[in-house]
C-alpha cells in the first residue's frame, strides 16, 4: 500500500464510536492488548474527551471513510509518553504500523516528549521486530506482567529516546 492511499486525522470526539468499535474488535482477538474486556461507550467517553483536551498525540488512519488503525501517546510522566497502537486485522503486514509509528513519533517530539515507552506481549514477535527497526530498545522483561483469562502473559518494556 502507498501512503497516498491513507487519510490521517487527529482524533476528535466525532470519531468516538468508530474508534471504540475498532478498539473492541482488536481486544476481542485476545492476542495484542492489555485487556480482553471490551470497553463500553459510557465508560470511555469522558476519558477520551479528556485525552482530546490534553492535546496528547492521538492519530487515526483511514482508507476512504473506513477507520483501519490508530496510534496514541498517553502521559506517563512530564517527558515520557506511553505508546499505544492498533491496526485492523485485514490491514496488518502492509507497512501501516511503520507509517503510524513514524507519524506518532514525530508528533510526540513536537509535543515535547523526550522518550516513548511501550509494553508488548513477548509472543507478539512481529511488533517487537517493528519496534526495534524504529529504534526502540528493550529495557525490561516483565514475567507474568499481564494476567488475562487465567493466563499469565510475559511482557517486554521498550523505550525510544526522542532527543
Amino acid at each position: 500500500m502507498d501512503k497516498n492511499d491513507f487519510i490521517i486525522k487527529d482524533f476528535t470526539i466525532g470519531y468516538f464510536k468508530e474508534y471504540i468499535n475498532l478498539l473492541n474488535k482488536i481486544i476481542l482477538e485476545k492476542k495484542w492488548l492489555g485487556t480482553n474486556t471490551p470497553y463500553t461507550y459510557s465508560s470511555s467517553y469522558s476519558y477520551l474527551c479528556s485525552r482530546i483536551e490534553s492535546g496528547h498525540p492521538f492519530i487515526l488512519i483511514f482508507i476512504n471513510e473506513d477507520l483501519i488503525g490508530w496510534a496514541d501517546v498517553d502521559r506517563y510522566s512530564n517527558k515520557i509518553g506511553l505508546l499505544g497502537i492498533g491496526i485492523r486485522a485485514d490491514y496488518r503486514n502492509k507497512g501501516i504500523g511503520k507509517y503510524l509509528l513514524e507519524l506518532i513519533i514525530n508528533k510526540s517530539k513536537k509535543y515535547g516528549y523526550e522518550r516513548l515507552d511501550l509494553r508488548v506481549r513477548v509472543k507478539n514477535e512481529r511488533a517487537i521486530e517493528l519496534y526495534k527497526k524504529m529504534g526502540f530498545k528493550e529495557t525490561e522483561y516483565i514475567e507474568n506482567g499481564l494476567y488475562l483469562d487465567r493466563e499469565k502473559i510475559d511482557l517486554i518494556r521498550m523505550s525510544l529516546e526522542l532527543k
